[in-house]
């Protein structure tokens, strides 16, 4: 975990009543190069038409430019176009296929609101969470049985 989440981790530990606000500003080149890497390299382009190859052959200065348009307040999602993929029973799911400087946004945020959030659950909560999951929820309340 890097010191930034170390510290939001910290606030919301410690002033559980306040609200949280404008925390992009924890959102540092690394904690966005760590968001590049955790992403899927195969992950179809999104309307941008940016592979992970690509992106990560220039990727100090993609990283550093992204930042740098976050904290000035100049970066925007990406219209993501929607795709309809078939089925096995003929019928099809809708998919967005977001473009690659969004989804690494929307994975450094996600792991900034992680830190937020992991201060609220119980120890008994499972579900969706780091090292924990609906089977593990199960099982401990099987054995409770």
């Amino acid at each position: 975990m890097s010191q930034a989440l170390s510290r939001v981790r910290k606030v919301a530990n410690d002033r559980k009543k306040e609200k949280l606000t404008t925390l992009h500003h924890h959102l540092d080149t690394a904690m966005l190069r760590t968001a590049f890497f955790a992403l899927k390299k195969d992950a179809v382009p999104g309307l941008d038409g940016l592979t992970w190859e690509a992106y990560e052959a220039d990727l100090d200065p993609r990283i550093e430019g992204l930042h740098a348009r976050l904290h000035r307040g100049v970066c925007r999602a990406q219209p993501a176009p929607r795709r309809f993929i078939p089925k096995p029973d003929g019928s099809q799911r809708p998919l967005a296929v977001t473009a690659l400087e969004d989804k690494i946004v929307q994975r450094a945020t996600a792991a900034e609101l992680a830190v937020i959030y992991e201060e609220e659950f119980l120890g008994f909560s499972y579900g969706f969470r780091p090292k924990g999951s609906p089977p593990d929820a199960s099982a401990s309340t099987s054995s409770l049985c």
